[in-house]
């Protein structure tokens, strides 16, 4: 039992002093408050397909070739992952030549590199290897063979060449 004066919000108190929010909702402590917890949803309110397979989250989904058995239906990216696209080129321009990062061959997959130093020119059909263009020209089957120009800039950057004809 109490006994002496009680002085301030504590005697009388119906209602907090300084109101709070929780939930986003103002609470005061002068009624009840109701707040709505995502732990209590059941499913959504709008069920979504994923992968072609509903869901609205009241269970776990299975989709085919993802992690059940079966084939997914892909597109775009997804689709071509594992392909490359070949297209004929013959613009005269030096592409760098692709190759694979394999330093030690284990069977895993790799990136795809460009080098910087050996080109080729469609349009040309000349192979540049660090400066050094190499070049062949097809002979007429008779006479002559081919020939195959090597050409290159020296330490004084006059351009020099060799040529190999095949007979």
């Amino acid at each position: 039992m109490l006994s002496g004066s009680l002085l301030g919000n504590a005697k009388t108190a119906t209602q907090l002093e300084n109101a709070r929010e929780i939930g986003g909702t103002a609470f005061d402590g002068s009624q009840n408050i109701e707040v709505a917890l995502a732990q209590t949803a059941a499913t959504l309110a709008n069920p979504r397909n994923i992968g072609g397979v509903s869901f609205n989250g009241s269970q776990n989904i299975d989709l085919p070739g993802v992690n059940a058995e079966g084939n997914q239906n892909t597109s775009g990216t997804a689709e071509s992952a594992g392909k490359v696209t070949v297209t004929a080129d013959d613009a005269s321009a030096n592409h760098p030549i692709t190759f694979i990062d394999d330093t030690v061959p284990d069977g895993e997959a790799e990136t795809m590199k460009a080098s910087r130093n050996i080109t080729v020119n469609p349009n040309t059909g000349e192979l540049t290897l660090a400066g050094l263009r190499i070049s062949y020209t097809q002979g007429d089957g008779r006479s002559t063979f081919g020939t195959i120009t090597f050409t290159g800039t020296d330490a004084a950057g006059a351009s020099r060449s060799a040529t190999i004809s095949m007979r």
